[in-house]
């Protein structure tokens, strides 16, 4: 399942004109060559967007997620199975965020969609799921109790919870600390693992992998000395 993080704060909407293009490359009857599966020049939409996501959202193929900004209401553009389009022009939020992740964050078994947003510093959390052919919020929440500040947020099987968990990462006056998240009891909540790693903040990159073997996530943070 496609698990990623894309970052939008409240400038960095995409003020894109025209319409939205798509191709899409992909190995073609094991020819070991990639060619062009898909084009269009026209998806019937606008291209602007304050986020781009894909995942397993229906449950089967993966498809594509544009979150766009509609007069400060958030819309949700999905196209799946090379281009048909499902278009929900407000999913009764607004549409500023901190970080867009996705993952299975309740166990439902598909892709789904977190928007973390800042309350006044407080940190927010949308989540949002497909149910048929509509979007329901399944989390909704204007305070997990923490800062939404962060050096980084991640996704991933950190603890083995059985569900998508969320890492913050965060400077803590120059010392790394790290907030999880875990879906229990109907909510995201916070898991006690968390405070400081004994690290400097710094970091040239963060990746996320099964770099132990553990069958775990991990967390990678190359830095210069």
């Amino acid at each position: 399942m496609t698990e990623q993080e894309i970052v939008a704060g409240h400038g960095d909407i995409a003020q894109a004109s025209g319409t939205l293009g798509l191709n899409i490359y992909a190995e073609v009857e094991f020819r070991d060559v990639l060619q062009t599966c898909f084009s269009s020049s026209d998806l019937g939409e606008g291209p602007g967007a304050v986020a781009w996501l894909a995942g397993s959202f229906f449950g089967g193929d993966d498809a594509i997620a544009q979150l766009w900004d509609n007069n400060g209401r958030l819309g949700l553009n999905l196209y799946y199975s090379l281009g048909t389009l499902f278009s929900f022009p407000d999913l009764g939020q607004g549409s500023g965020a901190v970080a867009w992740l996705t993952g299975d964050f309740t166990g439902s078994g598909q892709t789904e969609i977190a928007q973390l947003w800042d309350n006044g510093g407080n940190l927010g959390l949308n989540v949002y799921r497909m149910a048929g052919d509509t979007v329901q919020t399944v989390i909704n929440s204007s305070d997990l109790g923490q800062g939404s500040g962060a050096v980084a947020w991640l996704t991933g099987n950190f603890i083995g919870s059985g569900t998508t968990e969320i890492a913050q990462l965060w400077d803590n006056q120059g010392t790394l600390s790290c907030l999880l998240y875990t879906f229990s009891g109907g909510s995201l909540q916070r898991d006690p693992f968390t405070g400081d790693l004994g690290q400097g903040a710094g970091a040239l990159a963060w990746l996320t992998g099964n770099f132990t073997g553990s069958g775990l996530t991990a967390i990678a943070q190359p830095w210069a000395s």
